[in-house]
């Protein structure tokens, strides 16, 4: 029996789903695919939003620098600047960016 993961690879459901971005970081640029979501709703100490950002997903594999504040993703013509990491679960890291 196939496994989910076997039959979609995160290279296929990125091609299929996801947008293209270029990473720019410590001198290191590349362009591939990237998950971005609009108008992620933060939520703050109080459990109230607070805020909302664009968030976007990468595949770390695609990734040769550490994603840190102040590296750029341009995506459709839009430069936004990472301003923290999110999440990081050995597969996949989700940024909150700023423009």
């Amino acid at each position: 029996m196939n496994d989910f993961v076997d039959d979609f690879p995160d290279e296929a459901i990125l091609d299929v789903l996801g947008d293209t971005v270029t990473y720019s970081g410590e001198g290191w640029t590349e362009t591939f695919k990237a998950i971005v979501e609009f108008d992620v709703e933060q939520v703050g100490d109080e459990g109230y939003t607070n805020d909302s950002r664009t968030q976007i997903e990468l595949f770390k594999e695609y990734l040769l620098v550490k994603p840190k504040r102040g590296h750029e993703i341009t995506h459709k013509n839009i430069t936004y600047t990472v301003d923290s990491v999110v999440s990081d679960d050995g597969a996949y890291v989700t940024l909150r960016m700023k423009k």
